[in-house]
């Protein structure tokens, strides 16, 4: 993952980065280690993402593109909890040893 991060973090400087890993534990093996802070989306939660992304689709399928506006999009990105604060706090675990 280090080797991933590395990579994002030197194509795209100016842009934030959240690590994540979907895996079914939040906990590092005692030989395992991370330079950054990695967050874990472990299969319940990964069914939620998925549903919150369905439903967020579904939402605006059928609006006309014409009227969509940018602060539209980012409101509803937030009311189905796909921004990053809210994915932080419903589906992600902080790996810890």
């Amino acid at each position: 993952m280090n080797t991933s991060i590395g990579w994002f973090e030197g194509k795209y400087e100016n842009f934030e980065n959240i690590p994540i890993i979907i895996h079914p534990s939040n906990k590092f093996k005692e030989d395992a280690f991370s330079t950054k802070q990695l967050y874990s989306l472990q299969p319940e939660k990964l069914e939620l993402l998925k549903n919150n992304i369905r439903d967020f689709y579904k939402s605006i399928s059928g609006v006309p593109f014409t009227t969509i506006s940018p602060e539209g999009i980012q409101s509803m990105i937030k009311e189905y909890s796909l921004d990053s604060e809210s994915m932080k706090k419903t589906l992600l675990s902080r790996v810890s040893k």
